[in-house]
């Protein structure tokens, strides 16, 4: 009776060579898909502090608010400025953005509260988690009057 191809000694070197190609070629896709996908996802572009660009946070929602900042989309601008939380320390205001780009480590934000006439009348700023599985929001701890802030105008700095 004669042996199935596979089993000869040239079946079982052919199956052997096969197989090493398949490797190295599930290697070489690997490879470029963390170097093509997962690396660009873990360079998040800090803020730059001598080239900061500001944008109200009121306008956020209209077509004229504030862009994306590298794939991180503001999505609550009024609706945070509506729902300001009153802490024993200050007034607290959480920002929500959604994650285009499914970056992953930290970035620094800055907010700068004007009252009408244009006058700073506070900094603060904060470092985000970006990550795929987490909510990426931004809480700025306030410690200017109410009045102050709902009647100046925010400002985000990325």
């Amino acid at each position: 009776m004669k042996r199935p191809w596979i089993l000869s000694p040239n079946g079982k070197r052919t199956a052997l060579h096969l197989a090493n190609v398949a490797s190295l070629l599930l290697f070489v896709a690997y490879a470029l898909h963390f170097v093509l996908v997962e690396t660009p996802r873990q360079n998040v572009l800090q803020l730059d502090p001598k080239n900061v660009s500001y944008c109200e946070i009121a306008a956020a929602t209209s077509e004229a608010g504030c862009p994306e900042i590298q794939g991180l989309e503001l999505t609550n601008g009024q609706a945070a400025i509506a729902n300001l939380g009153t802490q024993a320390n200050g007034t607290s205001l959480t920002l929500d953005f959604t994650n285009h780009q499914q970056l992953q480590g930290s970035r620094e934000l800055w907010l700068r509260l004007e009252n009408p006439n244009g006058e700073i009348l506070e900094l603060a700023r904060v470092e985000i988690e970006l990550g795929l599985k987490s909510r990426t929001t931004a809480e700025f701890l306030l410690v200017s009057d109410l009045a102050d802030i709902q009647n100046g105008k925010l400002l985000l700095g990325y």
